[in-house]
């Protein structure tokens, strides 16, 4: 009895998929933007709208301070942070023109190659905290909504 009941229960789920990728390709979704990573643990409900992700940009430099931090690259709520092992959170806050964000890659390009959210990396640079953040010339509004209170300048990004 479990068995036919396993059984009959097999194509309904296939079906099931089947058809939830056939709309995820229909017209109707076509260029809908799907969020990265996760705000909370909770992934954004399908056709909730998204935030643009927006790198915040100081004057272009190719080079940076001495320091090093190890990390994960977490993008939130349109925001690229590295977070410490520690799990700090350190908005992320580019020199080097190189170092770009990718829309359609939803990735993070250094030079030619990407770097998605939940990658562990290595950062050069320097931190800025306390009322240094006043003093940063942004190249670009840095994004509002960001949480700026801690800040690591860097011109240089590897993975590890």
């Amino acid at each position: 009895m479990v068995r036919k009941i396993m059984i009959s229960l097999v194509p309904i789920a296939l079906a099931a998929c089947v058809q939830e990728a056939d709309q995820a390709g229909s017209p109707a979704n076509a260029g809908r933007t799907e969020p990265i990573g996760s705000t909370g643990g909770a992934s954004a409900p399908q056709g909730s709208p998204v935030r643009p992700v927006t790198l915040a940009r100081l004057p272009d430099s190719r080079e940076g301070a001495g320091a090093a931090m190890s990390g994960m690259l977490r993008v939130r709520q349109g925001c690229v942070y590295i977070e410490g092992r520690d799990g700090s959170r350190l908005l992320l806050g580019v020199t080097n023109p190189d170092i770009r964000w990718d829309d359609r890659a939803q990735a993070l390009a250094v030079g030619e190659r990407l770097i998605r959210d939940g990658t562990a990396v290595e950062v050069g640079g320097a931190e800025v905290s306390g009322a240094g953040r006043g003093a940063l010339a942004w190249r670009e509004p840095r994004p509002g909504h960001c949480d700026d209170t801690r800040i690591w300048i860097t011109s240089a990004i590897t993975v590890r």
